[in-house]
C-alpha cells in the first residue's frame, strides 16, 4: 500500500489507483486518492510527499 500526504488537508492519504495523461510537456501521472478526511481527490503526482511506499516506487516524493 502507497500512502501520501493529502495536499488539501495534510492527512495521510491511499493511493486508490494511478494513470497517466498527456500534455503539451508530454505525459503527466496522476494519482486517485482518499484521505483520513475521507476527501477523494486526483492529484498529479508531483504534487504530493510520499509518507511510505513498498509496492511502487513510481510515485515522485517531490513537491513543486
Amino acid at each position: 500500500m502507497t500512502t501520501v500526504t493529502c495536499p488539501d488537508c495534510g492527512r495521510a492519504a491511499v493511493v486508490l489507483g494511478r494513470f497517466d495523461r498527456s500534455s503539451a510537456g508530454g505525459p503527466v501521472e496522476y494519482l486517485r486518492i482518499r484521505c483520513a478526511g475521507s476527501l477523494s481527490l486526483i492529484v498529479a503526482a508531483a504534487e504530493v510527499e510520499v509518507s511510505s511506499s513498498r509496492s511502487d516506487d513510481r510515485v515522485r516524493g517531490t513537491r513543486s
